[in-house]
């Protein structure tokens, strides 16, 4: 299916785009803390500047600096706001106290199975139906254009880890409600980005780090973990890949934001399908290089997380107005009625990527 909005993406980009074209070209530098082979990067983030460019026929340009040689994960937010970089990707959990009703929708983490209705519902609930939620990244001088969720986080980790017995008093790297989740295990939690988890399970500072599949592959930790706890422990949705400066964005034509916008529904499906393939792709290829056990979780680490789930909601609640949010049941309940409607959505979608994408045009992107 052909959308109006999208131009199919050029065969080939490097990671860091050359400075060419008019001298009335914009340049929009890009820091990003993931490394460069990191799939938001490969499947979302290339193609969608490679559209950008195509589009605006090269009146804007991106610079793309990985790997945290700018910014890292916990200093993107001022340098984006700051102008250090014009954009970059800015994970809410780094900034509970800067970006406290963002963090209320990006907290109900564990509450979510399928990325496709979490990205749905998160941008929905944040970018339209939450004034207090744009205005947490507006205060900072960052203008949030798009987030997308992960697939299902496991238990990746460097030693056996699929029982309660074996994960008492293990280290887990443990982004935002999973550091609760950790400690209801009896394990501790390490709040470390996911860029620093290799080596810090290399060294043995970590045992164990929740996240996706494809992880062994774009952090690299298939040269170190050894097990992979195979049961899905909620989805990471508090990932802005699509940020820029206020300042920046309002600087620039109206022609060239909407290039910007009209492009950020193909680049939340290209991240959404691009983690569900590359899990698949990373597992079979762990499996036919042997060195890694993919464990069934024990009963006990299923019930324990029922059990947890249902506090859930109370919890991010009475953590949201510790943080200062007068009223985050409303934060709750608008982003609970987005989940229903988005999970409508993506049932009618079924396989169909082409259909998600446009729902996400039409619902929200089409909006801003």
């Amino acid at each position: 299916m052909a959308f109006p909005w999208r131009v199919p993406a050029l065969s080939t980009l490097a990671v860091v785009s050359s400075i060419t074209g008019a001298a009335a070209a914009e340049t929009i530098i890009y820091g990003m803390y993931l490394p460069a082979t990191h799939i938001a990067i490969k499947a979302s983030l290339t193609p969608y500047i490679q559209r950008v460019e195509e589009q605006s026929d090269g009146a804007l340009k991106f610079e793309v600096y990985p790997g945290g040689s700018m910014v890292t994960g916990k200093t993107t937010l001022s340098g984006v706001g700051g102008g250090v970089v014009d954009g970059g990707q800015i994970v809410d959990a780094y900034h509970p106290r800067e970006l406290p009703h963002v963090n209320v929708v990006s907290d109900l983490a564990l509450l979510s199975s399928d990325p496709r209705v979490s990205a749905g519902a998160v941008n929905e609930t944040v970018l339209l139906d939450c004034e207090e939620c744009t205005a947490d990244f507006l205060e900072h001088n960052v203008k949030p254009l798009a987030v997308y969720a992960t697939s299902p986080y496991k238990l990746l980790c460097i030693k056996p880890a699929n029982t309660l017995e074996a994960l008492e008093g293990t280290r887990i790297r443990t982004p935002g409600a999973w550091g609760p989740w950790a400690h209801a295990l009896g394990a501790t939690s390490v709040n470390i980005s996911s860029a620093e988890g290799y080596e810090a399970m290399e060294r043995g500072q970590l045992d164990c780090t929740f996240g996706s599949t494809g992880w062994l592959d774009s952090y690299s930790l298939g040269d170190v973990v050894t097990h992979v706890v195979e049961y899905p422990m909620g989805v990471w949705q508090g990932a802005w890949l699509f940020t820029v400066n206020k300042d920046r964005f309002d600087g620039l034509s109206e022609e060239h934001r909407r290039i910007l916008l009209d492009n950020l529904a193909a680049g939340v499906r290209d991240a959404e399908e691009g983690y569900i393939l590359d899990d698949e792709r990373v597992k079979k290829a762990a499996l036919d290089a042997g060195g890694i056990e993919f464990q069934e979780a024990a009963d006990e680490i299923k019930q324990r997380l029922e059990e947890h789930r249902r506090n859930e909601v109370e919890r991010v609640a009475e953590t949201a107005k510790e943080r200062g949010v007068e009223d985050p049941e409303r934060i709750i309940r608008i982003f609970q009625e987005n989940t229903a409607k988005w999970e409508k959505i993506v049932a009618e979608a079924g396989d169909d990527w082409d259909a998600y994408e446009e729902a996400l045009h039409r619902e929200i992107f089409s909006k801003l």
